[in-house]
C-alpha cells in the first residue's frame, strides 16, 4: 500500500491525524488509497472478506480488545498500556 501511495503521488497532508505516529500506519494508507482509487476500492471489496475471515480464526478477542485499547491510547495521547513498548512495536507494527 505504501508503494501504491507513493507511486501514484497522492498528497497525505489532506489527511487529518491524530498523533504523528498514525502517519506510518497501514490503516493511514489503506485510507488513502480508498478515496483515491476506485481500482483499489474494487480489489479490496473482494479481498477484505478472505482476510478478515482468516483474522477472526487466528486473533482472539482478547487480543482485538488489547489492540483496540493500545489504538484508543495512543490516539488520544493518553499513556500506552502496559505490555506495550511504545517505541520498538510502533516501528515494527507499522510496517505490516
Amino acid at each position: 500500500m505504501i508503494f501504491w501511495v507513493t507511486i501514484k503521488g497522492y498528497d497525505l497532508s489532506l489527511f487529518s491525524i491524530k498523533t504523528e505516529s498514525c502517519r506510518g500506519c497501514m490503516r493511514f494508507y489503506k485510507n488513502a488509497l480508498k478515496t483515491h482509487s476506485a481500482l483499489f476500492r474494487a480489489l479490496n471489496n473482494r479481498i477484505n472478506p478472505a482476510f478478515d475471515s482468516i483474522l477472526i480464526r487466528i486473533v482472539t478477542e482478547h487480543e482485538v480488545a488489547e489492540s483496540k485499547n493500545h489504538a484508543a491510547a495512543a490516539q488520544s495521547g493518553k499513556d500506552i498500556p502496559e505490555g506495550w513498548n511504545f517505541r520498538k512495536n510502533i516501528k515494527k507494527w507499522n510496517k505490516i
